[in-house]
C-alpha cells in the first residue's frame, strides 16, 4: 500500500511542480522498501506505521505552513 500510494505523489509532484511531494512519494517507497526487506509478517506492520508517520508529518507541515501563510495576509473588511 505504502508503495502504490508512493508511486503516486511522483506525477503529482511533476505536474504541480511541487517538490515536497516527491520527498513525501521517496519517503513512502522508502518505508515499502523496508517493509519488504523485513519481511512478513512484521514488514508489513513497519512499513504501515512508518507510512503513517511519514504521512502526518507531511499534514503537519502542510497545516503549519497553511498557517503562516495566512497570518502573513493582511486581513480585509
Amino acid at each position: 500500500m505504502a508503495l502504490v500510494v508512493g508511486f503516486h505523489f511522483l506525477p503529482i509532484a511533476f505536474a504541480a511542480g511541487f517538490r515536497p511531494f516527491y520527498i513525501l512519494g521517496a519517503a513512502l517507497i522508502v518505508a515499502a522498501t523496508v517493509g519488504f526487506v523485513m519481511g512478513a509478517p512484521m514488514g508489513g506492520e513497519a512499513a504501515g506505521f512508518m507510512a503513517a508517520g511519514v504521512l502526518w508529518l507531511a499534514s503537519g507541515i502542510a497545516i503549519r505552513r497553511d498557517w503562516l501563510a495566512k497570518s502573513k495576509t493582511p486581513a480585509t473588511a
